[in-house]
């Protein structure tokens, strides 16, 4: 065993188990000894309980504060996008490198295509599109982060 220099550099912990209980209904003790000084510690169940519960209760109000901040954040970033039926809108195109699209190549190309008909809301996020014959591969329904409202000239 290494020569000690300073105190707590060497600590013995230890559960003592099996005492009466107390009105708590508590049986145990957690014991820290100090090897160097031989100075021992004695914390019970209570003080381990109302710690870890202090600690718990300081994150959860810690994670309130910062989830609260993301959200008004997020709110505030977040535009609330509904489409009657019947109304026109263009589509975003998502861009992809070296990809020629509408026979453009890069910036050129669009970031928007249409404008095209809503024919329809799916569930609360997504809407069906009258799409014309030349994108026939393409999916009708598309999410609402993907569509923006028409304003023509």
């Amino acid at each position: 065993m290494p020569i000690l220099e300073w105190k707590w550099e060497m600590i013995v912990m230890d559960f003592v188990v099996g005492l009466p209980k107390t009105l708590e209904k508590f049986d145990s003790i957690w014991v820290v000894v100090d090897r160097f000084t031989k100075s021992a510690h004695f914390i019970s169940e209570v003080d381990l309980l109302k710690d870890a519960q202090d600690k718990i209760m300081s994150i959860q109000a810690k994670l309130l504060a910062a989830q609260s901040r993301q959200k008004k954040y997020a709110d505030h970033k977040v535009r609330d996008m509904t489409f009657q039926i019947g109304e026109n809108i263009i589509h975003k195109v998502s861009p992809m490198k070296g990809v020629i699209r509408f026979s453009k190549k890069g910036k050129l190309s669009p970031r928007y295509i249409g404008p095209f008909e809503v024919l329809e809301c799916v569930g609360l996020v997504a809407y069906r599109l009258a799409l014309p014959p030349n994108l026939s591969g393409v999916h009708l329904v598309f999410h609402v982060s993907m569509l923006k409202r028409y304003h023509g000239d």
